[in-house]
């Protein structure tokens, strides 16, 4: 098992960055990254924060156990990059028809 810090993230997001590159509010999602789990997800967000800081692009974080209000209010903010968790993306997709 690798140790965190080997840049296995930043190996999928910088080619990420480079295709999506600047923001786009009219367009929506461009970017779907799909945690297996809650901490990997916010692990994952916090990178993608950190490493594209000087980006123009906004980001959201939609996992169980946040309020749902919020994470639909998120979603129609026409982010670049959604950052979820299987099951509560799924629950949204529903829930939004």
């Amino acid at each position: 098992m690798a140790k965190t810090g080997t840049g296995k993230t930043a190996c999928f997001l910088i080619p990420m960055f480079e295709k999506i590159k600047s923001r786009e509010p009219t367009k929506g999602a461009r970017a779907l990254i799909l945690s297996p789990t809650r901490e990997l997800a916010v692990q994952t967000y916090k990178f993608i924060k950190e490493l594209g800081r000087f980006m123009d692009l906004k980001t959201i974080l939609v996992l169980g156990g946040d309020s749902m209000d919020s994470q639909f209010s998120a979603i129609h903010t026409c982010p670049d990059i959604i950052v979820a968790t299987p099951g509560r993306f799924l629950h949204l997709c529903v829930e939004m028809d």
